[in-house]
């Protein structure tokens, strides 16, 4: 298993952070509309086109669990560029939430030089830093 992670303390209670997390449909609001092409989403699903440099990564993602307050964890559908997980972990310090992005795929490739690596991390990344503008 090859996982990625990037973490970011948002100024908001966890109950107010797992709320927006949860609906899918807000995740555009993370990532900037110059890196993704043809977004769809539901409160359950989401897909859509992460571009970087000449690379085009396509995600298409479902909710299969909510731990709430907690966790969210989305699973890859078959239309996507590989077999994967990211997993939203929240954890309450306070009046601020601390969330970690969990990227995880059974593909070993990953693990190397892999083209897809640095895009996967920036997702991440981008995830991360856009949920903690938000709620500044």
């Amino acid at each position: 298993m090859v996982s990625y992670e990037h973490s970011s303390t948002i100024n908001q209670t966890t109950d107010v952070v797992f709320n927006f997390l949860q609906d899918l449909n807000n995740a555009s609001e993370l990532i900037p509309q110059t890196l993704v092409r043809n977004w769809q989403s539901t409160q359950d699903t989401c897909s859509f086109e992460f571009m970087l440099l000449m690379n085009s990564l396509q995600f298409s993602m479902q909710v299969v669990e909510r731990t709430p307050n907690t966790k969210i964890v989305l699973n890859s559908l078959e239309n996507s560029f590989a077999i994967c997980s990211i997993i939203a972990n929240l954890q309450s310090v306070g009046n601020q939430t601390v969330v970690e992005f969990k990227f995880e795929t059974p593909d070993e490739t990953f693990s190397g030089d892999c083209p897809y690596k640095l895009a996967v991390q920036l997702l991440l990344q981008l995830l991360s830093t856009n949920l903690k503008s938000k709620f500044k």
